[in-house]
């Protein structure tokens, strides 16, 4: 999954392990600087099943960083998985 690093609000998809209506925590690590943040994303199941998470967080570019959610109650991972970061120029096609 690939982020931009101009934005500082993100949505992004996925498909749970299984599907909870629980509070999730997200926990976001830096794997170069091993700096972790939880957040608390909003989010909605869509009718193919997968989440869809939106959340606030500062991306450095051109860095790999792993995510971890978690269902607050039971403490269960719901996906675990990594996202880089990288800021996309378009480079015309001779």
């Amino acid at each position: 999954m690939i982020v931009n690093p101009r934005l500082t609000t993100h949505t992004i998809k996925l498909v749970p392990r299984f599907s909870t209506s629980n509070v999730l925590t997200l926990t976001v690590t830096d794997s170069t600087l091993g700096t972790s943040t939880d957040l608390n994303p909003n989010y909605t199941t869509g009718g193919d099943y997968k989440l869809s998470l939106t959340f606030d967080y500062t991306f450095t570019n051109e860095s790999s960083y792993q995510l971890k959610l978690t269902d607050s109650v039971t403490n269960e991972i719901v996906y675990r998985g990594l996202v880089l970061e990288l800021l996309r120029t378009h480079k015309p096609i001779s």
